[in-house]
């Protein structure tokens, strides 16, 4: 025992082993995390850069519509089907959806 002290000898070394062991083990996951964060950053911009597949779509999306919008057809296949529904009404009594 060190004179004047409250622990055994064999107690504070134990304990001294265990705290450099923990410092070391922290030191460890600290620099594994560094490397965690920088993959996942590396790999989110790599995700962000790679856009390309959506703004097909977006811009086949943005084509379809205005295809849609000049394409006088739809108006009158509306029409006709409720022309359709008008004469169903009229000789059932009921209106189909």
């Amino acid at each position: 025992m060190y004179p004047h002290a409250d622990h055994p000898e064999d107690d504070v070394r134990a304990f001294a082993v265990r705290a450099q062991n923990a410092a070391v083990d922290e030191n460890a996951f600290l620099e594994q995390q560094k490397h965690l964060i920088a993959e996942a950053k590396a790999e989110l911009a790599a995700a962000g850069d790679d856009t390309a597949p959506h703004d097909e779509a977006r811009q086949h999306l943005t084509h379809v519509t205005q295809r849609h919008r000049k394409d006088t057809r739809l108006g009158a296949a509306r029409a006709d089907l409720d022309a359709i529904r008008d004469r169903w009404h009229h000789a059932s009594g009921r209106r189909p959806r």
